[in-house]
């Protein structure tokens, strides 16, 4: 199920993005902390246009957002940016295009 990302999905969210991290899937060197990742979720959370979680049987299993690019710079302004992370558990599952859908429609 595609839901709104809430707060309670904050230490999934975290720990999806520290698997990220490990392996070397996106451009944080370190993994996030119980701090640094509150901080980080939060800030994404409230950066993001629309943050949408992929919850299966009650566990956030991946997590995507819809962002402004390049905020503040007039050419670009309406574009919008996807980003998205699934658990390695639940890669070539199609969840990953399922959220992708899910936020293209916030898009237009």
């Amino acid at each position: 199920m595609i839901r709104r990302a809430r707060a309670e999905g904050t230490r999934a969210c975290i720990m999806i993005m520290n698997e990220a991290i490990l392996k070397g899937k996106n451009a944080y060197s370190e993994q996030l902390d119980a701090e640094s990742g509150r901080a980080w979720f939060d800030h994404l959370h409230q950066n993001a246009e629309v943050m949408l979680c992929y919850e299966y049987e009650g566990i956030v299993v991946a997590w995507g957002t819809l962002t402004a690019y390049r905020k503040g710079r007039a050419a670009l302004e309406g574009v919008r940016e996807i980003t998205f992370y699934v658990a390695s558990d639940w890669h070539r599952k199609l969840i990953a295009s399922l959220v992708c859908k899910a936020l293209e429609k916030y898009a237009f």
